[in-house]
């Protein structure tokens, strides 16, 4: 009897595995979702855009009513969460987050489809991820090239926001830490493994947190996420390098790591996105 079974060549448990084939096998992840015109829950419109032969976003609109209907809004750059190997700007947790923020923050999102690893290994989500912020930003610039119509009649470019589950990690402990394994899975070739400054602003050679280029920071931690300490730390060490923005440190307590992407319903998941409303706003 022949099987039919595929060889594993490596696998990251509980989050993907590759087969001998090259094929790729997720997990988990929710499915993607189309955008849509007008939500039925909240009235944002979203469309999806080619930003360059490498990268797309999900740009969201929201609601707006006469005569404000070209009132210039806030412009958020967003990149989604998952370790940079799962989940998507197109799946349908991270469309449904942004269509809830859209909606009550009164901003134009741009939400990032950057590339993944292992077919990408890093640091290509990070380059596609600059190249997304620099076509966002070229739309202050007075001409029609490659550019979005939604974003050169609504957006405000002297407020421009970025954020996103972006995991600064600083690990202590044996290479068995899903952390570290999942770093080293996404960036097999990376200079200085897990104290790689893309990874870790706390590492030897990583640049001042004093030239942070913003004049407004906002660090959210849930209080049973295995992160927490880490965006405290970050805080913290931000306040001490003599940056001059302000900032701000929002706790959720009893909560766990994304709770505000994976149960939105829930009243701390509502006391997140308010608070990054007001911020926004």
């Amino acid at each position: 009897m022949v099987s039919n079974a595929k060889t594993i060549a490596s696998e990251l448990v509980p989050v993907l595995r590759v087969y001998q084939d090259g094929t790729v096998e997720r997990l988990f992840g929710s499915p993607f979702v189309p955008p849509s015109l007008a939500d039925p829950s909240t009235g944002v419109s979203s469309k999806d855009t080619t930003i360059s032969p490498l990268v797309s976003a999900r740009l969201y609109l929201p609601k707006l009513s006469p005569p404000t209907n070209q009132q210039k809004l806030p412009v958020l750059v967003y990149f989604h969460g998952g370790g940079f190997c799962i989940e998507s700007a197109f799946s349908s947790v991270y469309h449904d987050s942004m269509n809830s923020l859209v909606s009550q923050a009164k901003v134009i999102a741009v939400s990032v489809e950057y590339r993944l690893a292992p077919e990408h290994p890093l640091p290509a989500a990070y380059e596609d991820s600059w190249t997304a912020l620099q076509w966002a930003a070229s739309h202050s610039v007075e001409d029609t090239v490659d550019k979005d119509p939604w974003l050169i009649e609504n957006g405000d470019f002297d407020r421009v926001y970025i954020g996103g589950r972006r995991q600064r990690r600083s690990v202590f402990g044996h290479e068995e830490n899903l952390l570290y394994r999942m770093w080293t899975f996404v960036y097999p070739s990376v200079p200085g493994g897990i104290d790689h400054p893309m990874i870790n602003p706390f590492a030897r050679d990583a640049p001042s947190l004093s030239g942070i280029g913003c004049s407004r920071l906002l660090v959210c931690v849930a209080g049973m996420d295995d992160l927490r300490e880490r965006g405290v730390r970050y805080a913290k060490a931000v306040r001490e390098s003599g940056w001059g923005g302000d900032l701000e440190l929002f706790e959720v307590e009893g909560e766990g790591h994304c709770f505000h992407i994976l149960n939105p319903g829930s009243d701390s998941a509502k006391k997140m996105v308010n608070r990054l409303a007001s911020f926004l706003k």
